[in-house]
């Protein structure tokens, strides 16, 4: 049993996206273990964010702390404008709240707050791939100065921060995790002599691979395989355009199902079988490869970033080359024509997920890294 800390989160959370999702789950569970959380939360956002700390119960303050973009003027001016009482609502909140640790999930409200931190209370939590530029070097070799920790959310990413030169014993892995509602995940039912449904989960862009799925898809369609792609999210309508341009091409319109967005995951994933993150940038670790496998999907990944961190290849999914249609359609239809291939794998996916992939593995190793940096700094 840890002692109960005080926590102050300082999350942007425009909109919800990936970084919000697995801050909202440490936040959940560090408060259902007894700590003592609250969050800011920027002033310029959508709104749900907001809704989802309500529904949770986790106080919170909005206050308006941005930052300073040369090729952003109308940005930076708006941010200069609410900076004084920006910055004099979080030494409020500081002072009222007085945090054990304050927890940061983009480097600017470092830079941002600097005066006002102390090296030995704060965590700056890294979910992206920074290049070594000189100026981000220089960047973090100043916001590494107020920093007790940083936690990288795959071993991907601890090197990208040790290239930017950040010392190794003030870097952790920690990776994401989600929540697992039960002990029964929704495990795929075997292909035969059903339709097997593929599905692709996210936002729709040419950095998520979309058009390398429909170009596997065509080959495997030309193979007589029975399946249906269903693809879940929404993106860009030059781009969206332009893939089911593609799709209309191939004559794939009868194998391609266009879902939208839909909020509650357990909808999307209990109308798939398999998974395919085909994503052409380094993402650091694709929330949407853990909620795959944590419901015992195969999941077909690139060998990019974070991701084949995230899976077993050939046991609990497939890792393939970026670009690659050929190889996603190979593993495709191996997974297709044999179901009880199939079957394994979702079972092992699930297995895996449980032990490597929960929240309550992630709030454990969070808790333990505070108490380690305690005991031994």
């Amino acid at each position: 049993m840890h002692e109960p800390k005080r926590i102050l989160f300082i999350c942007g959370a425009s909109y919800v996206s990936g970084l919000e999702v697995v801050t909202l789950v440490l936040m959940k569970g560090l408060k259902a273990r007894g700590h003592f959380i609250h969050c800011v939360v920027s002033g310029w956002n959508d709104g749900d964010f907001i809704g989802r700390l309500r529904e949770e119960d986790i106080p919170y303050t909005v206050t308006k702390l941005g930052f300073f973009y040369f090729s952003k003027p109308r940005w930076t001016l708006d941010a200069l404008v609410h900076l004084p009482q920006g910055l004099a609502t979080f030494v409020g909140v500081k002072k009222r709240f007085r945090p054990d640790w304050v927890y940061h999930t983009s480097y600017r409200t470092v830079l941002t707050l600097y005066p006002f931190l102390r090296e030995e209370e704060n965590i700056f939590s890294l979910h992206e791939a920074h290049l070594p530029s000189l100026k981000n070097r220089l960047i973090y070799l100043l916001i590494e100065q107020k920093l007790a920790r940083f936690t990288a959310v795959s071993e991907f990413i601890k090197t990208k921060l040790l290239d930017l030169g950040i010392s190794e014993k003030k870097i952790a892995v920690v990776l994401n995790g989600v929540e697992i509602k039960n002990q029964n995940p929704l495990v795929s039912r075997p292909s035969s002599p059903w339709i097997t449904r593929i599905g692709i989960v996210g936002q729709i862009g040419s950095w998520k691979g979309h058009e390398d799925l429909i170009d596997a898809l065509r080959i495997l369609a030309g193979r007589q395989t029975a399946f249906v792609c269903k693809i879940f999210g929404k993106g860009e309508d030059q781009y969206v355009q332009f893939i089911r341009s593609k799709v209309r091409e191939y004559g794939l319109e009868n194998y391609v199902e266009w879902k939208g967005f839909v909020k509650d995951q357990d909808e999307v994933y209990r109308d798939l079988d398999i998974v395919v993150v085909p994503s052409r940038s380094e993402e650091p670790c694709s929330l949407t490869i853990i909620e795959s496998l944590t419901r015992g999907k195969p999941v077909i990944v690139t060998r990019r970033g974070g991701s084949p961190e995230l899976v077993k290849d050939g046991v609990t999914g497939y890792i393939v080359a970026m670009k690659d249609a050929a190889s996603i359609a190979l593993r495709l239809e191996e997974l297709i024509k044999d179901p009880f291939l199939a079957q394994s794998m979702a079972l092992n996916a699930a297995s895996d997920a449980q032990y490597r992939l929960s929240d309550q593995r992630m709030i454990s190793a969070f808790e333990n890294l505070l108490t380690r940096y305690e005991t031994n700094p």
